[in-house]
């Protein structure tokens, strides 16, 4: 949901992990994807999250009115900066546009507060041992690999593939570390006291067809990780996070600014 949202200037929700009943879904990982609503607006996707939530009564807009009614004012947030790790690889576009997203929050009335997560840099390597696993066992569960797999495109195919190649020291280890990632996350938020993290929900804009790298700096990375790098720990944490259109850059592309907070937390203040 973030992903194609930053990518196509829509409102896209994640909710927290197990929020949304995924009965009938099968899904990439059971412990690092749930199911959220793509909306045009931030009420849109509100009033859609609402009727598909877990001990929803499918009220959705009269629902959504009465948490907006009890949401905090963008005036009185405390937004979280995460220097380390989401601005380390950042398209130079993407990053002058969250500078001026950032620059319009001020002028709301949010204050932002430098935050501190180390693990951060752990978290590609646990998310992709986790997902891979995880994607290879529900796949193969569902009787589609390897019996089906000339059906697979290729990209998918070599990522489900993937998984067969994670130990099961190396999945339980990666567990371990989303533990400790979920601890400190939670801790320096706290302690920093902020309503939520703002980052870019992807730190390129949308890729061309078959660009399969892309340069940042001196350096070519591969086109899939970078759309995966910025909303993974989010994932990894299983908190709530919610993209919305934040610009285009001078090529036209649409770029998203990610919100994330603990339990719920994003969805408890408005813009």
């Amino acid at each position: 949901r973030l992903i194609p949202a930053a990518l196509c200037g829509v409102v896209g929700l994640k909710p927290t992990l197990h929020g949304v009943d995924v009965a009938g879904v099968l899904p990439w990982s059971a412990t690092l994807y749930c199911v959220g609503p793509l909306a045009r607006r931030v009420g849109d996707a509100e009033i859609l999250f609402e009727a598909i939530r877990k001990g929803g009564r499918a009220r959705g807009l009269e629902a959504a009115r009465v948490r907006r009614r009890n949401a905090k004012a963008l005036s009185k947030s405390r937004l979280g900066l995460t220097r380390e790790f989401f601005f380390e690889v950042l398209s130079e576009e993407v990053r002058k546009n969250f500078d001026a997203a950032l620059r319009e929050l001020r002028k709301l009335g949010a204050k932002m507060v430098e935050v501190s997560v180390g693990s951060l840099l752990e978290t590609e390597s646990a998310g992709n041992r986790i997902a891979w696993a995880e994607a290879t066992f529900t796949h193969m569960q569902a009787g589609w690999m390897p019996a089906r797999a000339a059906e697979y495109s290729e990209d998918v195919r070599m990522r489900v593939e993937a998984g067969t190649k994670v130990t099961a020291v190396d999945y339980f280890a990666a567990l371990e570390q989303r533990k400790k990632f979920i601890a400190e996350l939670r801790g320096a938020m706290e302690s920093a006291a902020v309503d939520a993290l703002v980052v870019p929900t992807t730190v390129i804009a949308a890729p061309l067809v078959g660009e399969e790298t892309i340069r940042i700096g001196a350096k070519e990375h591969a086109t899939r990780a970078l759309l995966l790098r910025s909303t993974r720990p989010a994932n990894l944490a299983g908190v709530t996070a919610l993209s919305v259109p934040s610009g285009l850059t001078t090529g036209g592309s649409r770029v998203g600014l990610e919100v994330r907070g603990l339990d719920g937390a994003a969805g408890q203040w408005r813009v």
